[in-house]
């Protein structure tokens, strides 16, 4: 939203159809959901073809945008294929790579670490033209780890996360539902909190 601000730029977003509603009331910026109903409990067989379908569409974009520059959130499920397949491409078809680290290396962190995991994500940050960070340890784990130079990094913290709408639902009908008496203390954490 805050790049949408410059009404000589363009975006393009490609994501799953729940980033769609998020981005209507802005002109300049056109999304393409190439992964269709991501809902849950569905088939193999509908998983499956939902992956080769995105991907086809994802190769159809790639090859036809005159977007100059990709700026990338999130690796898909298959990261290898992401990782070593197509950030090449993506730099053969000649365009500027950015990528944001949200966590450097997920798998180490969740206790998953593998050679190939480390080996795929240096060869993947040393692709791109610029990686941002939100950490001043994220950045330092890029560079020492990873290998990244520091003149490519950018530490950019945290954001206000704007995707939720305000419900309007009076402080007091919150707290019955939460079953909170009138005076218990209630702290508020902005972020996705897990075990990490």
């Amino acid at each position: 939203r805050g790049l949408a601000g410059f009404d000589d730029l363009e975006l393009e977003i490609v994501d799953c159809d729940r980033s769609d509603v998020v981005f209507d009331d802005l002109k300049n910026v056109t999304v393409f959901n190439f992964f269709g109903d991501p809902r849950e409990g569905a088939s193999v067989l509908y998983k499956a073809l939902r992956q080769i379908r995105y991907y086809a569409r994802l190769m159809f974009y790639v090859t036809t945008t005159r977007s100059d520059i990709f700026h990338i959130q999130w690796v898909n499920r298959f990261q290898l294929l992401d990782r070593l397949l197509l950030v090449p491409l993506y730099r053969v078809l000649g365009k500027a790579l950015v990528f944001t680290a949200h966590n450097v290396d997920a798998n180490e962190r969740d206790g998953r670490p593998g050679r190939m995991n480390t080996w795929s994500l240096r060869f993947m940050y040393s692709k791109m033209a610029a990686i941002i960070a939100h950490a001043d340890d994220s950045a330092r784990l890029l560079t020492e780890v990873f290998g990244v130079s520091p003149e490519r990094i950018s530490v950019i913290r945290m954001g206000i996360n704007n995707k939720l709408q305000p419900v309007g639902l009076p402080k007091s009908v919150a707290r019955a539902a939460l079953k909170l008496g009138a005076d218990d203390r209630v702290l508020l954490a902005f972020g996705n909190v897990q075990p990490y």
